[in-house]
């Protein structure tokens, strides 16, 4: 009887290890956007330094996966999501309703780095391309 209780003991221990170990990047990357507001830091495209214009650009990432966007002016709105490839490589999509320049946010970023949840930098998925975007916590 003693030794059955060990056996379940144990693996009751391993069960719950891993399921609170198991967590992914992917969604520790959406807790960390949606704790807050983010702005530009940097932003490039078409072998284009645009951060000056965006740097007014406000986001914040909404628990129900809306997007609210601000340039100090203009409000927008619009969606996001994190998803992991299977090769394990994170992406955010921002898909923003806008037919304004505030839509070239939009893309299915691949994620480069995040550091310790206040800064992400993100890249154009394309190998040909030059976009990338930074985003830093407000």
């Amino acid at each position: 009887m003693f030794y059955r209780f060990i056996i379940i003991a144990t693996i009751f221990s391993v069960y719950a290890c891993g399921t609170k170990t198991n967590t992914s990047p992917a969604s520790d990357l959406a807790n960390q956007l949606k704790s807050g507001q983010w702005m530009v830091h940097y932003f490039f495209d078409n072998n284009t330094d645009l951060t000056r214009q965006y740097s007014t650009v406000q986001l914040t990432f909404n628990n129900n996966n809306t997007l609210s966007i601000s340039n100090g002016n203009e409000a927008f709105n619009g969606g996001w999501s994190v998803t992991k490839d299977n090769d394990g490589t994170e992406r955010l999509l921002i898909n923003i309703a806008s037919l304004t320049t505030i839509q070239l946010l939009n893309n299915n970023w691949k994620v480069i780095s995040v550091t310790s949840g206040t800064f992400v930098q993100l890249k154009d998925p394309d190998s040909n391309s030059t976009k990338e975007l930074h985003i830093m916590k407000m």
